[in-house]
């Protein structure tokens, strides 16, 4: 994924390297160091129904390349391109593929295991979609297996047909059922690529925390993964009126599509065969006909139905039995009010005179400006309150509840916090993905984020702290100061900085005033 400069032959021979899966043989390449297996097929699924196992085949599979991504419903360059370069790949509904980095093919190996889940939540992006979900960095510098891929989303994997009979009535759950199809495989054959299917970590971002999430809250997924890091996820679910239910909302949004295809009870069954573009176009269609009947964003989601899956952890709390899971939660310092994406004021924020970071504080916080700023000042001391402007307000305190509801419920919590500042554009503090490419090991090629001397540093002691999770269910490591468990009274945090620190309850006030209505 990432162009880099070779310094050994890669090896990629008709007989070696393969892996023996259950299914049948899979070849893939050795660069350097790293087994590497792209596109690697998992399930198959007819549309809108769950995913099924894939049948054995004979011979030798390749898996030299990135498989089909999930169809998209709208196709733009990504916001945050300049400071995470994207890559972007072919769609289609076939995209039940899954890409794997490791260190041996030896069953006796036992390496552990972090499977990532790309951000976009049931709607959007891939496996592949970022520079900074490549895998070869991490296996290779922490001795671990990597694994990233995609599964259906938007109205291929969530759009609700069960008002047409009992043939749809898990479409709902269709990108679900990939999800946890995509752990089961990784149970049953990660062994071959030197892995402990007994040692499986899911890891999040954005999107792909709510996924992570999801898969807590489904009892098929129970024993599939015993860790979960989850970061920069609120947990938001589709909001809905007063006296309605989400599942009466996604299913209208399925009798709206349903009908602006020209179909009804009797013919649905076509909708299976149409060209995907035509389901594409009159979901668009009855996204702006469901607004107008029901003003609040449509969310594309599994509907909890408290059978496959209960409701989301942060209205319903955890099921008990996923408590012995330890987990790490976490955000960046600007999310998506970093000013990466937000631009307020004139660039240059650390030059701002005092009268002008005061006008533009009233501008955003109305009467809460000096009652921000004070909390602010104290939360961080010694840094521009202009920053103030630019810091999260819905991620990080609806993070902090979760993990101490999760710590008081008897769970093990650790929670950080990415502040490394960029110097783009005068000055810019941590965005939305950020992080990302520090924990995965691939910030050199991320020129808005690379500051020499301190960006490889910083990458160490990340991608060690999530390795060390991965390996031993505590991300104390290589590097870091001491880090406290969550507990339900307070949140220690890693600040992932310049200089890394842990600070206990530091912005508690500031949280709380920035998660008032204003």
């Amino acid at each position: 994924m990432i162009p880099k400069k070779l310094s050994e032959t890669v090896v990629c021979r008709p007989d070696y390297p393969v892996a023996c899966t259950k299914k049948g043989k899979i070849r893939g390449i050795l660069s350097e160091s790293t087994f590497i297996f792209k596109g690697i097929p998992y399930a198959s699924a007819r549309r809108f129904h769950k995913a099924e196992e894939l049948p054995p085949w004979e011979g030798i599979k390749d898996a030299l390349y990135y498989g089909y991504t999930a169809p998209q419903l709208v196709h733009t360059i990504a916001a945050d391109e300049r400071f995470i370069p994207h890559y972007y790949t072919v769609e289609d509904e076939n995209c039940h593929y899954m890409n794997i980095w490791t260190q041996s093919l030896d069953h006796g190996s036992k390496l552990p295991v972090m499977v990532w889940f790309h951000g976009g939540g049931w709607k959007n992006g891939s496996s592949v979609e970022q520079f900074a979900y490549d895998g070869e960095m991490i296996s290779k510098t922490c001795g671990l297996v990597f694994v990233t891929f995609n599964n259906r989303q938007n109205c291929f994997g969530a759009l609700d047909l069960s008002s047409f009979g009992k043939e749809y009535e898990d479409s709902v759950m269709a990108g679900l059922s990939d999800v946890v199809a995509a752990m089961r495989w990784i149970q049953d054959n990660i062994g071959a690529f030197g892995g402990d299917p007994g040692n499986v970590t899911v890891v999040g971002q954005a999107g792909g925390a709510k996924r992570v999430l999801a898969l807590m809250q489904t009892p098929e997924a129970d024993g599939l993964y015993h860790k979960a890091a989850v970061g920069s996820c609120a947990g938001e679910c589709m909001k809905v009126p007063e006296g309605i239910t989400r599942k009466q909302i996604a299913r209208r949004m399925g009798e709206l599509t349903v009908r602006q295809l020209g179909l009804d009870y009797r013919t649905v069954g076509a909708i299976e065969k149409l060209p995907y573009g035509k389901i594409v176009e009159a979901v668009n269609s009855s996204e702006k006909l469901l607004k107008q009947e029901i003003p609040e964003r449509f969310r594309w989601e599994p509907v909890a139905d408290n059978q496959y899956i209960f409701e989301e952890p942060f209205q319903a709390g955890f099921r008990r039995e996923t408590l012995k899971i330890p987990m790490m939660t976490g955000t960046s310092f600007g999310e998506m009010a970093s000013n990466a994406r937000v631009r307020t004021g004139s660039g240059n924020k650390n030059t701002w005179s005092e009268s002008y970071t005061q006008k533009l504080l009233e501008e955003q916080f109305g009467s809460r400006a000096r009652s921000v700023a004070a909390a602010f000042k104290k939360a961080y001391p010694g840094r521009t309150v202009a920053d103030a402007l630019f810091i999260d307000r819905m991620l990080r305190g609806k993070l902090t509840e979760l993990s101490m509801k999760r710590a008081k419920a008897g769970g093990k919590v650790w929670n950080w916090l990415f502040d490394l500042e960029s110097p783009v554009d005068g000055g810019t503090v941590a965005w939305h993905c950020s992080e990302t490419p520090f924990i995965t090991g691939n910030s050199a090629y991320m020129e808005a984020s690379f500051i020499a001397g301190i960006t490889e540093e910083l990458q160490e002691k990340m991608m060690y702290a999530w390795a060390a999770f991965a390996r031993d269910g505590d991300p104390g490591s290589h590097g870091l100061p001491a880090w406290p468990q969550v507990t339900e009274d307070s949140v220690p945090t890693m600040i992932f900085g310049r200089k890394s620190s842990v600070r206990t309850d530091h912005d508690r006030d500031l949280l709380h005033i920035l998660m008032e209505e204003a």
